[in-house]
């Protein structure tokens, strides 16, 4: 998207962070954290509503590779290197993985909804760094239609 915006393709483009990009304006949405979602099979502690690096690093991870940079970057932060299960490039494909009991999945909050989730138990990981948020994007200095001034507004508000 930050392609297709770059060139002039499209106006506005809605991405979630981190990304990389000095050229544009941001509109953000309210911060999430990412959650480790996993089968009650998996679950080494079924009482605790959250959990850290540090027993996330154990557990074999379902990793979507959107967040990957960050994700190993918080794990060599504190000088742990993650059993990965297995890649994929989907959140939904995290999801329904992690439903199925492969493993332990990570993704932002909100990605919980967008597929079948019934035996899942989800843990909100304890790391500053590992929280995300959607922004709607623009370029800076280009020209912004009224349409796209109204969605900007209507994204702001309603969300």
């Amino acid at each position: 998207l930050i392609d297709l915006l770059t060139r002039g393709i499209i106006e506005i483009g809605i991405v979630r962070t981190p990304f990389r990009n000095s050229h544009v304006q941001c509109k953000y949405l309210t911060e999430e954290p990412m959650i480790a979602i996993l089968s009650p099979k998996l679950d080494w502690n079924p009482n605790a509503a959250s959990v850290s690096i540090e027993e996330l690093a154990q557990q074999p991870i379902i990793l979507y590779r959107r967040f990957e940079q960050l994700l190993m970057d918080t794990f060599a932060e504190y000088g742990l290197q993650p059993k990965i299960f297995c890649k994929n490039d989907d959140a939904r494909t995290t999801v329904l993985w992690a439903n199925a009991g492969y493993g332990v999945g990570i993704v932002p909050a909100s990605a919980l909804t967008l597929a079948a989730h019934e035996n899942l138990h989800t843990k909100t990981i304890r790391e500053k760094k590992l929280r995300t948020r959607i922004a709607a994007i623009w370029m800076k200095d280009r020209y912004l239609s009224s349409l796209g001034e109204k969605f900007l507004e209507y994204f702001s508000s309603s969300f």
